[in-house]
């Protein structure tokens, strides 16, 4: 279960850049690829396991699904592939490389100030 490595990864992430900050994370955004072979459910059970007594632990997960883009070899253009087997729509190659939708990126993270 690669999920609670990169729930964990994201919790580490996170902590780094909330260092010395006075206010606590409230909500963390993550950008999962369609791609990346990732869970959603997993990640979120993981992250909301992981994250109990660290000071993330009132942090919320919230994942957005990132498209799977491409690029055709023979003519350059860039495009969200329909269903497999991909091809260009401009020249109708199938010739291309996937250019994004692999990856689980941290997008953002909200502060709140503790009252």
């Amino acid at each position: 279960m690669h999920e609670a490595t990169l729930a964990a990864n994201v919790l580490k992430i996170v902590s780094r850049a909330a260092a010395g900050k006075e206010n606590r994370v409230a909500r963390i955004t993550v950008s999962v690829g369609e791609l990346a072979g990732v869970m959603p459910a997993a990640l979120i059970f993981a992250f909301n396991a992981l994250k109990k007594e660290t000071p993330l632990d009132r942090a919320d997960l919230i994942l957005i699904k990132e498209p799977v883009t491409a690029c055709c070899d023979d003519c350059g253009t860039d495009y969200q592939p329909g269903p497999f087997p991909y091809h260009c729509p401009a020249c109708g190659s199938r010739s291309f490389r996937i250019t994004g939708g692999e990856e689980v990126r941290v997008k953002s993270m909200e502060l709140k100030k503790e009252i």
